[in-house]
């Protein structure tokens, strides 16, 4: 497969299965950098998030893209192995930088969950707000109607 990728100018490859991320990360080791290498679960969530149009559909697919690629974090700053203190700046300490012998992938690993967190949060917000609109429509007395047809 590496052969047929190289002689093909292949810039992507897809598994039609679940691929562990492990597998995956042995996967793009062996052909490369330059391509990308999906399962079924990652091409899926990329169509989605093309095609998402509210703002709650949105945030349910970067949520779910979020919480796939946390388990496939890789140490991808092998130069920045564990530090005594300080940060990926330049060693300024303070609040919210890496503490003592905290890796880049901790770090990363950290950064995501906050992310995974705020998207519930405002997934949660969403979710009430178009709970309040449906509350406020059913009060008013007009009658909801459902149209079904084929043009």
């Amino acid at each position: 497969m590496k052969q047929f990728v190289k002689e093909n100018d292949v810039d992507m490859v897809i598994f039609d299965d679940e691929l562990s991320p492990r597998h995956q990360r042995e996967l793009e080791k062996r052909f490369g950098e330059e391509i990308k290498v999906l399962d079924r679960s990652a091409l899926i969530l990329d169509i989605f998030a093309q095609h998402a149009k509210t703002r709650e559909g949105a945030l349910q697919v970067e949520l779910a893209q979020y919480e796939y690629r946390l388990p496939r974090l890789t140490r991808l700053w092998t130069h920045l192995a564990r530090q005594a203190g300080g940060s990926s700046r330049g060693g300024i300490s303070g609040v919210g930088v890496r503490g003592p012998g905290e890796t880049q992938l901790e770090v990363d690993r950290r950064e995501i969950q906050k992310k995974i967190d705020k998207l519930k949060q405002e997934l949660e917000l969403v979710r009430q707000h178009r709970s309040r609109y449906r509350a406020r429509r059913q009060d008013t007395g007009i009658p909801v109607i459902a149209l079904v047809g084929y043009t």
